[in-house]
């Protein structure tokens, strides 16, 4: 999970700080699948976890996704259930795969 961690900028985490103390609810919405992104969740305080989630048979991993990868529109796709009137949407994302996430947001960030 190191190499994910290590992509959270300095901005971003000081920012997810700022997020934690005002009471914002924190997302983590990733391509990525939840071994790896887990113990990011847990480590950066991240209230809920969207992913691409591995398919699963006999107890093993398929090597197959079982949601639809959870990149681009897919992201916006995940979270809109909670995007009621009045929600404010502050989003980070730094690739393309972020882009439709990052133009629906109220307040984006992109992370270069």
């Amino acid at each position: 999970y190191q190499w994910v961690a290590k992509r959270f900028k300095k901005e971003m985490l000081d920012s997810l700080e700022r997020h934690k103390k005002e009471g914002a609810e924190l997302f983590l919405v990733s391509a990525n699948i939840p071994p790896v992104l887990l113990p990011v969740k847990e480590k950066f305080g991240f209230d809920a976890l969207f992913c691409s989630e591995l398919q699963i048979a006999n107890d093993r991993a398929t090597g197959k996704l079982s949601t639809p990868n959870c990149r681009g529109l897919e992201k916006l796709k995940r979270i809109e259930s909670l995007l009621k009137e009045g929600v404010i949407l502050e989003a980070y994302g730094d690739s393309e795969g972020d882009r439709q996430l990052l133009e629906r947001a109220n307040i984006p960030h992109w992370i270069r």
